[in-house]
């Protein structure tokens, strides 16, 4: 017991109190990316007896890399942090009382528009195009729709490396033998 409660309080001394030393670096790199894509779909109809299908849904992604290298006196430091962030919703309204040929209607309709919707939101315009000129509808039973489809991408990269004198004092770097506090809160 005596040896398990000694590994214990290693354990504890390496993770909650990291020794450190300082490194003079010479060489110094980091990279930074950003991503996010947010995508949106709109969708209405009106059936011949005037009942309406309203469709709202939407979806983002956050992606954030960060990397830093420090190299000096037979010595290395790498440090990374990443963030991803996913989100998403949907609304769906129904105003009238929808018979079973209209549903099956409306249901024809949507198998087109979601086949159109995955080829637009994977990149392929120009057959997304294509598709949304040709989807067709009972006219007997929907009396008009839109579509309305979103996507937004944004994308940010940076990279910098500086070498030797160049560095100053900034290549001063902290050189941890074990994870710092604010390494473990990000895990």
């Amino acid at each position: 017991e005596q040896g398990i409660n000694d590994g214990i309080d290693k354990l504890e001394e390496s993770a909650f109190n990291p020794q450190a030393e300082i490194i003079k670096a010479n060489t110094v790199e980091y990279a930074k990316t950003y991503e996010r894509t947010s995508n949106s779909f709109e969708f209405e109809l009106t059936t011949q007896e005037g009942d309406v299908v309203k469709i709202q849904a939407m979806s983002n992604y956050e992606s954030y890399q960060e990397a830093l290298k420090a190299k000096g006196n037979g010595s290395e430091l790498y440090a990374s942090y990443s963030e991803q962030n996913n989100s998403s919703g949907f609304n769906l309204l129904v105003e009238g009382d929808l018979n079973d040929e209209e549903m099956a209607a409306i249901e024809s309709l949507m198998s087109q528009v979601n086949d159109l919707a995955n080829e637009f939101y994977t990149g392929d315009l120009g057959t997304a195009f294509d598709m949304a000129m040709n989807l067709t509808s009972d006219a007997d039973q929907i009396a008009e729709f839109s579509l309305d489809l979103k996507q937004t991408q944004l994308n940010s990269y940076e990279y910098g490396a500086m070498k030797g004198d160049a560095l100053g004092n900034a290549g001063n770097c902290l050189l941890y033998t074990s994870p710092s506090p604010r390494d473990r809160q990000k895990s």
